[in-house]
């Protein structure tokens, strides 16, 4: 149900994008997001990020990979590092 919930929010906020991990390049619904604040649990510091957020149930690949690339508005992202996953929902680090 809950992956059900996750999939539907993704794809109406996000949208169908190349997601692409060593030269395997797959369509992903994927929500971009500039200016992300997160929190750093211990210390409680605030920093705000650029991210993609997907669908964990909807995720081509076994997992993301540092150095991924996600294709969008003329532009293309690479993939920092992971910076929540909830079980139903990722949430990345991209530049």
């Amino acid at each position: 149900m809950f992956d059900l919930a996750a999939s539907i929010s993704v794809g109406f906020f996000g949208e169908t994008l190349p997601y692409t991990q060593n030269g395997d390049t797959q369509d992903v619904s994927i929500s971009i997001e500039r200016n992300l604040q997160i929190l750093d649990e211990e210390t409680g510091a605030g920093q705000y990020i650029n991210a993609a957020i997907y669908s964990n149930a909807e995720f081509p690949f076994d997992k993301p990979l540092d150095g991924d690339t996600i294709a969008a508005a003329g532009r293309t992202w690479k993939v920092l590092r992971k910076v929540a996953d909830d079980g139903h929902v990722t949430t990345l680090e991209i530049r």
